[in-house]
């Protein structure tokens, strides 16, 4: 399997993260561990942004994301639903993937101590 040309793509934008009409693209769409797995700090740092911009109330909305392609839907739920449970530890929604500091009183064994 191998990358399609993305920009010959119906409905291509280039903010989108995963494109529709490639076939590598929409299989790791469907299978999010290999999405993960295959994205640099750079990709996974837009695809966290994307995520918060589609979702987040004070995100922007279609004005900040686009159109957004069906391969990415179910990554961009998946990054937005982290993001919920992050919140509920007391990390706040930025829309910049939380950086150590802000998270590591997660990994204690009372996170609220």
């Amino acid at each position: 399997m191998s990358h399609n040309y993305h920009e010959a793509a119906p409905g291509y934008d280039p903010r989108q993260i995963l494109h529709d009409g490639c076939a590598e693209c929409e299989h790791r769409g469907k299978h999010l561990d290999s999405a993960l797995a295959h994205m640099d700090n750079a990709t996974f740092a837009r695809a966290w942004k994307r995520a918060f911009d589609w979702k987040a109330s004070n995100g922007g909305g279609w004005n900040a994301t686009g159109d957004l392609s069906h391969a990415e839907l179910d990554l961009l739920n998946v990054l937005w639903g982290v993001m919920v449970i992050l919140e509920r530890f007391g990390v706040a929604l930025t829309g910049q993937v939380p950086s150590i500091m802000t998270t590591s009183h997660l990994f204690r064994e009372d996170p609220n101590g």
